[in-house]
């Protein structure tokens, strides 16, 4: 969960940055349009800022970021409302305050809400990254020893 909460996270940073260079670029082209009822730039420049209008508003509306970010911010913030909700649970097993069979049920459930919600990006064509997967586990990992330390999970981790 930890791994997936960071991913979905960066993947939202990722389009967030998309979206604002789409928006530069357009406010820059609409700058250059506007300096053009001013005849201050060269004839060449407002070639240049008409194609760049036509490339970047096409790039938005087949990229459409916008949406991908948000959606991918809703996932991110389920998947940590969902490490949370395992975090109780593992904490109540731990102490003994449920029973196996309720701690199953509860599993299912947490396990039931993380499928559905992982589905989300698909919906709207998020494409995976095996780098930023790769580095979210690692700051996982890295987050997971610091927060529990005990030996145990430091051995299973190393042998994995």
């Amino acid at each position: 969960m930890a791994r997936l909460s960071r991913y979905y996270e960066a993947l939202a940073e990722r389009h967030r940055i998309k979206q604002s260079i789409v928006s530069f670029v357009l406010l820059l082209s609409a700058m250059t349009g506007i300096s053009s009822l001013f005849e201050v730039l060269p004839p060449i420049a407002y070639v240049i800022s008409s194609a760049a209008i036509a490339i970047v508003v096409v790039w938005g509306f087949i990229g459409n970021h916008s949406r991908k970010q948000a959606l991918l911010s809703l996932v991110s913030q389920e998947c940590a409302r969902l490490e949370f909700e395992w975090e109780s649970l593992w904490a109540e097993i731990n102490t003994y305050q449920i029973d196996e069979e309720e701690a199953q049920r509860r599993n299912r459930e947490l396990a039931e809400r993380l499928s559905e919600v992982t589905a989300w990006p698909g919906l709207i064509s998020v494409r995976h990254s095996r780098a930023l997967n790769r580095k979210c586990l690692e700051a996982a990992n890295s987050h997971i020893r610091d927060k529990y330390p005990a030996a145990s999970y430091q051995k299973e981790t190393m042998n994995a």
